[in-house]
């Protein structure tokens, strides 16, 4: 089935790339969110998939990735732009509810999304990732880090490649586990032929350069917990067998997913054979409870969102200091408790 390209124009005269697949009036509507230097061809394996079950899908290019634009020069880059991004697609589509499939960074955009407009999420997929990236960091130091390497970013030149094997070859190197076919799925969006400075036929990857530096604002690990602790709708999350080794940003890994995961009040998981693509590679795995999970009937659901209900809360959130410097308490609070078990236990 071959996919339909979109451009959906969200205001402030920017258009948002994208693919779909699937009737258009379907009731069952998944909009898919591809993670960090990829693109919407990320889910060409799934979409005509869902689409032969009668589910409409959309899969949009992130701006700065695919085809879709670059913010301005001036502009910083902030994860949280991807989340007004979000919703402005789905007014544009007029989706009043969906649900969410996202992989990798896409899923944390959409765990953070089903958690501030649970009145719009029907279910949540995650794919090889849950919440979104976290660090314990001094955020005053974190922003002057990225301030100062912002002009070089800025500066720097973009690599020029003699062929599209080229780029191949060095998509493979940084991610040896993606498999052949995929690689070559993603550059087929991502990679552009331009003429260089010297008149020569060149390839460069389309991606906003500045999407390689250093983010001016990261969560806090107690931070996602809180997050992932107000998701109401149900979330399947779906785990690539080799993701522990391509993860090794984190000696704790397991163990911070764990907890995560813990947060989620109605969440079911399953583990497939792949890498951390492994939707792009091993989609016969997953696709039938994939299905299953997107067309469950809302009587079975303990939960359906109500597209009339807005948050109406006007309590003023407690800062990120503040929510750290509580989960530091409560930290002390367990360890004060288990100190006096132990005491008793002895007596």
């Amino acid at each position: 089935m071959k996919a339909e390209e979109l451009s959906i124009p969200i205001g402030t005269g920017i258009t948002i790339a994208s693919k779909a697949w699937g009737n258009p009036h379907s009731s069952h509507r998944v909009l898919a969110l591809h993670g960090w230097l990829d693109n919407a061809n990320s889910f060409d394996s799934i979409g005509p998939v869902l689409a032969e079950a009668g589910i409409r899908v959309v899969c949009i290019d992130f701006i700065g990735h695919g085809l879709s634009p670059h913010k301005p020069q001036w502009c910083n880059l902030y994860y949280t732009d991807y989340i007004t991004q979000v919703l402005d697609v789905v007014e544009a589509l007029s989706w009043k509810t969906f649900t969410l499939m996202g992989h990798s960074m896409g899923a944390g955009i959409s765990s953070i999304l089903a958690a501030i407009v649970p009145h719009m999420i029907e279910r949540v997929i995650c794919l090889d990732f849950i919440g979104i990236l976290s660090k314990e960091q001094d955020q005053v130091k974190a922003i002057q880090f990225a301030i100062q390497n912002r002009e070089t970013i800025n500066n720097r030149k973009p690599p020029l490649y003699a062929n599209k094997q080229a780029i191949f070859d060095k998509l493979k190197s940084n991610n040896p586990w993606i498999a052949d076919h995929a690689a070559h799925r993603l550059l087929e969006r991502s990679t552009e032929c331009i003429v260089s400075p010297n008149g020569e036929q060149m390839y460069k990857l389309r991606h906003d350069k500045r999407l390689v530096g250093p983010s001016i604002f990261i969560m806090r690990e107690a931070e996602v917990l809180i997050m992932l602790e107000e998701i109401k709708c149900p979330v399947f999350l779906i785990w690539g067998t080799v993701s522990a080794q391509q993860f090794a940003i984190k000696r704790n890994w397991t163990e911070i997913m764990e907890k995560r995961m813990q947060c989620v009040k109605n969440l079911r998981q399953v583990v497939v054979d792949g890498s951390h693509h492994f939707h792009m590679e091993n989609i016969d795995a997953f696709s039938k409870d994939l299905i299953e999970f997107i067309l469950e009937q809302e009587g079975n659901m303990t939960f359906s969102p109500d597209p009339n209900l807005k948050n109406t809360s006007q309590q003023q959130p407690d800062n990120h200091n503040q929510i750290a410097e509580e989960s530091e308490r409560q930290e002390k609070k367990q360890t004060s408790k288990l100190y006096s078990f132990f005491l008793n236990k002895d007596e």
